[in-house]
């Protein structure tokens, strides 16, 4: 008899030529596991990288609210001009200089939406209070005509002013002050 015929018939002189069943399985378990891992690591990594990309963004708009509000506080009670002024002041019902004299005044809604100034008692929403800054500008425009009789004032370029905002203009040396 043959020495490799007897060896082929023996079982387990085979070598293996594939996977059971249970090694696949185990297999297949072992990587669904490992995946899930890298699934799970992939979402709480894209969580976190929105969440400090939005928590980024509110800091800025709150950086940027802040300069604004620092910037307008400063520039309360500016007028562009020096002290004592001597100001024609033709805005109706007004007396005095009532636009320089406090540059920055507070109002508390448990006083009541009456504190308020007459020109934003409309838009007070409930328990919130509010500062009012009243400030010159310098807008770079410039008046080429006058008009006393009919109250009307041509400027060099378009603006966006509108019908009833209060106004201060002044001549370069500040000689003349006027408030409409």
């Amino acid at each position: 008899m043959n020495m490799r015929r007897s060896l082929a018939c023996k079982p387990s002189l085979l070598r293996q030529a594939g996977l059971t069943l249970v090694e696949m399985m185990v297999s297949i378990t072992i990587s669904l596991v490992v995946l899930s891992g890298v699934v799970q690591v992939l979402v709480v990594s894209k969580s976190n990288f929105i969440t400090v990309r939005e928590m980024a963004s509110m800091q800025e708009n709150a950086r940027f609210a802040l300069k604004y509000l620092t910037d307008e506080i400063r520039m309360a009670g500016y007028s562009g001009c020096a002290s004592p002024l001597k100001v024609a002041n033709s805005v109706t019902g007004s007396s005095g200089t009532w636009y320089l004299d406090v540059g920055l005044r507070g109002y508390e809604y448990d006083a009541g939406v009456a504190t308020y100034p007459t020109e934003f008692r409309s838009d007070v929403r409930a328990n919130t209070d509010a500062i009012a800054i009243r400030r010159g500008d310098v807008t770079g425009l410039r008046v080429t005509d006058h008009n006393p009789s009919s109250a009307r004032i041509d400027v060099n370029a378009a603006h966006s002013y509108k019908p009833g905002q209060i106004l201060m203009i002044a001549n370069p040396d500040c000689e003349q002050v006027g408030v409409f």
